[in-house]
């Protein structure tokens, strides 16, 4: 059917009726598209209806070469926003591909083609309802039945104007098909099936632009760029999206956000205001982005990385670090570990790593400076799982600790003079040979839901060896994803530090010295912080090198004396090590201490052919070296003499 501005303006005529209100008839300028800045959208006014007829109609007339809209709905405000939608006798759909011709005893009064196979249609009624256009209401119930668009039901919703103009791909008008078909029954839509329930859905309805501002895009972003595709990325760095379906890449974005754990929320404030949003400018911009959000949610799949965890090592990249607020570590024990840090308190057989795992729990149950140095800034219990000594062992090493470290803090109470002092509370929860096993799903839940009951603040696991369970140290793959990966998550959720006890070798290597811990370099790359210890066997003296990601404390060197208890006498010797120099290493020679040797063994003075014919062509690089650390002076061209010391 061939289309005129006045049939055009005669079918929106039709559709309002007698309601009076506000209207909008919205254009996107013709062949805008493509433009640099992508279609150009203008909402318009409100126009006051039926008092404006005339100016709608030359409106339309006007624009006939652009693509227009129209409101079915009618508004009691000039503000197109549903709150302000008045009960209208008509319904409405955004058929896409469904052809009107086929929907059988639900044929539309105005039925239009939008574009070849395309095509939009409304229904007339005896007499307009309450709540047609709500949530799951008689219009989003007949979208859903007709599987129509399923963000077209609502009150704020644009239709194509019945034979405008098309230009998003070429110039075309639409068609009308036919305006005279038959009134709707109202029992034939309340007979069909309710729109399903999704908890999605609800949480899209209370989306608000407080809510959406409210958002850290930039931290969302950050989070979850590393789970979508390359093409997503692309899409989301564009700045024009000029020759792109829109439409096609902005659901294609929805989809993958959401399967990267996005909620609708999330993905409305991601997307809100790039170069795909297409609603920009819509006076229901935030309700037609929440529409679309709220159904990508609900058709991603249920196995989907809830809430965007990442997997360990995933990249992060350069453009996302500018807007992206990185805080900085907050430590548990300044210089030492950070809060929820993970990592190892490493060293081989008797270097004194259980005693210093021991200390740690003590400063931090009770905040008194590790190893009576270094600041506890987030003192909190601990639990410490012993798998490897006797609980004995455990606790007499803890009483030793406590009398060095926290003398305040005992196991029973004490008696000064006539007055008992009940015991202060050492918040250290000890477990010893419980038997865990970290690669077993049912322990972690264990570790788990005692850190969330108890608040504990650091977890010490000694030693590695004694609870990895059936997993090979040495398998880099199946120990990240068993064990270490699993313990990080943990730390991560609880704020909570995992600090392992573990072996090195014997024989340590050179090179960093996490790479000597028995198993593989999975474990030194897992690492946040960490303490490695050497301890000499001829002098005693323990070197504890601190390591990690933030700026760790200098290392030092202590010496431990003989820990002994007398249980006839009770006597003792309490934890407390001493600062001790470290272990002077050998000094590198100078450069051209060699030659300065021989020319010394030459009586002092060498000429340059008596060092040739000592030491070669080798002579002139190694007397310049010489000469340049003051070892030589060249007083005459070719005659080198030893500087005498003052």
């Amino acid at each position: 059917m061939s289309s005129t501005p006045l049939m055009n303006f005669n079918v929106l005529a039709r559709i309002w009726g007698d309601t009076a209100g506000y209207v909008w008839t919205p254009w996107i300028e013709a062949n805008s598209w493509d433009g640099p800045k992508g279609p150009r959208y203008h909402e318009g006014r409100a126009w006051r209806w039926p008092e404006q007829a005339e100016d709608i109609r030359a409106h339309i007339e006007a624009h006939s070469g652009d693509d227009q809209y129209f409101t079915p709905g009618v508004f009691s405000a000039p503000r197109r926003v549903s709150q302000h939608a008045i009960p209208v006798p008509w319904l409405w759909a955004d058929l896409d591909p469904v052809d009107p011709r086929e929907v059988g005893n639900l044929t539309p009064t105005i039925a239009w083609e939008t574009s070849p196979g395309r095509y939009q249609c409304v229904w007339e009624t005896r007499y307009p309802r309450e709540g047609t256009t709500d949530h799951g209401g008689l219009n989003h119930r007949l979208t859903h039945y007709l599987g129509a668009d399923p963000s077209g039901w609502d009150a704020t919703q644009l239709l194509r104007i019945p034979g405008a103009a098309h230009t998003k791909h070429n110039q075309q008008r639409g068609e009308l098909l036919w305006s005279d078909g038959p009134q709707l029954e109202w029992r034939h839509v309340t007979k069909l099936p309710e729109v399903p329930t999704r908890d999605d859905d609800t949480a899209m309805m209370a989306l608000s632009e407080e809510a959406v501002r409210g958002v850290d895009r930039a931290a969302v972003w950050a989070r979850v760029r590393p789970l979508v595709s390359m093409h997503t990325r692309e899409l989301m760095a564009l700045r024009d999206a000029s020759g792109l379906d829109r439409s096609e890449a902005l659901w294609s974005v929805e989809r993958d956000l959401a399967d990267a754990g996005c909620s609708a929320l999330e993905i409305v404030a991601v997307v809100m205001g790039t170069a795909l949003d297409k609603y920009q400018g819509r006076g229901d911009h935030l309700r037609r982005l929440s529409i679309e959000a709220a159904r990508a949610v609900a058709e991603r799949p249920t196995e989907v990385l809830e809430g965007g965890v990442l997997p360990e090592g995933a990249p992060m990249w350069a453009s996302d670090l500018a807007s992206v607020h990185i805080p900085r570590p907050r430590w548990l024990i300044d210089g030492i570990w950070t809060r929820g840090g993970c990592g190892f308190v490493s060293g081989a057989p008797k270097s004194y790593k259980s005693w210093l795992a021991l200390d740690m729990a003590v400063a931090v149950a009770t905040g008194a400076p590790m190893l009576g140095s270094h600041r506890v800034a987030a003192p909190g219990p601990v639990l410490y799982l012993q798998e490897e000594d006797s609980l004995a062992t455990a606790v007499d090493r803890l009483d030793h600790i406590v009398d060095g470290r926290a003398p305040g803090h005992h196991w029973g109470g004490s008696l000064d003079g006539l007055i008992w002092s009940p015991p202060q509370p050492l918040p250290i929860d000890i477990q010893a040979h419980t038997g865990i096993v970290l690669s077993d799903p049912r322990w972690l839940a264990w570790l788990g839901e005692r850190i969330r009951t108890y608040g504990y603040h650091a977890v010490i696991i000694d030693t590695l060896t004694t609870t990895v369970g059936d997993v090979d140290l040495d398998k880099a793959v199946d120990l990240q994803t068993r064990v270490l990966r699993p313990l990080r998550e943990l730390a991560q959720m609880y704020d909570c530090a995992m600090i392992i006890v573990h072996h090195s070798r014997k024989n340590t290597q050179a090179g960093r010295r996490g790479s000597n811990m028995l198993g593989s370099v999975a474990l030194h790359g897992w690492v946040d912080c960490a303490l490695y210890l050497d301890r000499d066997e001829e002098s005693g003296v323990i070197t504890v090198s601190p390591e990690g990601k933030h700026d760790p404390a200098e290392g030092w060197s202590m010496r431990v004396p003989l820990m002994y208890r007398d249980w006839a006498t009770g006597g003792r010797q309490v934890w407390a090590p001493e600062l001790a120099d470290a272990a002077v290493e050998p000094a590198k020679p100078q450069a051209g201490s060699k030659i300065t040797g021989i020319v010394r063994s030459m009586g002092g003075t060498a000429t340059a052919a008596q060092l040739h014919a000592v030491v070669g062509r080798g002579y002139v690089r190694q007397a310049a070296s010489a000469v340049a650390n003051g070892l030589l002076i060249e007083a005459q061209q070719g005659v080198f003499t030893v500087v005498r010391p003052k």
